[in-house]
């Protein structure tokens, strides 16, 4: 019987990789939110057209289920996008609550984006920079 395989991934690798499937499965649960409520929101003439809306989420998701099959799959290569796509979604969601609200948006989600994303970027260079070798 041989020994069991454990995963080599560093611990900060496993920590954005959870917080990237957390994304992923907010931006799913909301376009099944809004298709849900497709019917009722289409009534209100609603400003960004929900359709738009569910459109993006689904987008979101199938983006952010794609950076963590790259994360899971251990490919080093391509691992500095993900910062990107969070710096991006970031943006993204900022920009809805300061173009379609009448307040400014609250600080807790600006933090929450500048934290993730610093912290992205700090855990893919320190995986990268040791040219860590993985067993496939």
């Amino acid at each position: 019987m041989s020994a069991p395989t454990f995963t080599t991934r560093p611990r900060v690798v496993h920590i954005v990789l959870w917080g990237v499937l957390c994304l992923a499965l907010w931006n799913l649960g909301q376009a099944v939110a809004l298709f849900v409520q497709l019917g009722g929101l289409a009534e209100l003439s609603l400003m960004p057209d929900p359709r738009w809306r569910l459109a993006m989420a689904l987008v979101w998701s199938v983006l952010f289920f794609a950076a963590a099959f790259l994360l899971w799959q251990r490919d080093l290569r391509r691992w500095p996008l993900i910062p990107l796509l969070l710096a991006v979604y970031g943006v993204y969601g900022l920009g809805i609550m300061i173009a379609f609200s009448n307040l400014r948006p609250a600080m807790l989600p600006v933090f929450v984006y500048v934290v993730f994303g610093i912290y992205s970027i700090w855990a893919v260079r320190k995986a990268t920079a040791g040219n860590i070798s993985h067993p496939r």
